[in-house]
This record gives C-alpha cells, sequence and structure tokens, in this order.
C-alpha cells in the first residue's frame, strides 16, 4: 500500500528544474535533524528537483518545506485519496512561494 501520493509537478524558468508537490502520511516520531518530535497524519509537501533525463532526477537536502495538513493516528488509504481529491491551491501556496523563494526558482508560465 503506497502511503504517498504526487499532486503536481510545476515548471519552473531554471533549465530541467521542476517542483514535485506530494501528499503523504507519516509515522512521526523524533526528527534527529531539527531535534523536534513530530507528530503523526498527511503532510504537504513541496521537493524542488533537477530532471536529467533517462528517469535520472537529482534532489538537493533540506531544499523543500514540508507541512502537516491533517493529524491522524493511523494510515487510511481512502483518507489520503480524500484529502488528495480535496486539495486547493490555498492549502499549498504558502509553501510553494517559500521554496520558490529559497531557491531562487520561478515558475515558468502554465
Amino acid at each position: 500500500m503506497k502511503q504517498s501520493l504526487t499532486y503536481k509537478k510545476f515548471n519552473t524558468t531554471t533549465k530541467n528544474h521542476k517542483i514535485k508537490f506530494v501528499v503523504y502520511y507519516s509515522k512521526g516520531g523524533m526528527n534527529f535533524f531539527t531535534g523536534t518530535k513530530e507528530e503523526r497524519g498527511y503532510y504537504l509537501s513541496v521537493q524542488p528537483y533537477e530532471d536529467r533525463g533517462n528517469g535520472v532526477i537529482t534532489m538537493l537536502a533540506f531544499s523543500g518545506v514540508k507541512k502537516l495538513f491533517v493529524a491522524a493516528k493511523r494510515f487510511s488509504d481512502k483518507q489520503l485519496h480524500n484529502i488528495f481529491a480535496h486539495l486547493k491551491e490555498d492549502d499549498f501556496k504558502s509553501i510553494l512561494d517559500h521554496v520558490l523563494a529559497k531557491n531562487a526558482l520561478v515558475l515558468a508560465a502554465s
């Protein structure tokens, strides 16, 4: 059972650089990179990456952002798909803007 769904991929004006938006479930617990305890639940993640072709992608560590969207004690495939189906741009606009600024990227015109 897959515990993540790719919501959208955005093209940027920088050649071969894209941004991936994912909805996923995390069991939470201690995050040893930040030294904080994270909640269990469904998260929204925005991650920039470079598509090098032939299925090869490169991601830079600590370049993306995640945000707890819905706290949950356990994973439910139905709830994951329900969250995925009802996402709106307002739900991720602020973290998308943050990742764009942090990585000096600009979204390409659709």
